[in-house]
């Protein structure tokens, strides 16, 4: 499965990549930073990598 990440910066265009992923992995991805986001004391910027 391929999946189209787009980077956005408020000082640049937009970059859009690529990528190949598992489904497993893409979910598995999603259910970490949904965590993260979820969670006040915790920090959000690793699993949005």
């Amino acid at each position: 499965m391929q999946a189209n990440c787009y980077y956005t910066t408020p000082d640049s265009p937009p970059i859009r990549r690529t990528v190949s992923v598992s489904k497993n992995q893409l979910n598995q991805a999603i259910v970490s930073f949904r965590q993260a986001l979820r969670n006040p004391n915790s920090d959000a910027k690793p699993p949005a990598q």
